[in-house]
């Protein structure tokens, strides 16, 4: 399978990072699959050390403030660079996302990331 392809062809102490939806995003068509942390635990380790387990993009009633923010922000893009207020409101919504919803536990986001190691043969 491909997992097994990428351990073959990873350089020893190489790391691998995979990002997969969580069973916490809303399914669509272009996902094969969703994942909690024990299935992708259960699909990774047969090839890869998991060095770390988090998740990203945090469910949270912060969310909806954000979506807000992000939909002014694409509307503001073009104007970047002609007004301070324009890149303070960007800046605002990038710190908003890192401090609010960007990483969290595993059980509380829509996205998971694992950061593994190749496993000694």
């Amino acid at each position: 399978g491909l997992l097994s392809s990428i351990a073959r062809n990873l350089k020893t102490n190489g790391t691998f990072v995979i990002t997969v939806p969580s069973t916490l995003r809303p399914l669509v068509d272009k996902h094969y699959r969703h994942f909690t942390p024990a299935l992708l635990r259960e699909v990774i380790e047969p090839h890869f050390e998991i060095m770390k387990l988090t998740g990203y993009s945090v469910r949270s009633g912060e969310r909806n403030q954000f979506e807000w923010m992000r939909k002014v922000g694409l509307l503001l893009y073009p104007f970047r660079g002609r007004g301070k207020w324009i890149n303070r409101f960007m800046e605002k919504t990038k710190s908003f996302y890192a401090q609010k919803l960007g990483i969290g536990k595993p059980d509380e986001c829509e996205g998971l990331l694992a950061v593994c190691r190749k496993k000694d043969s």
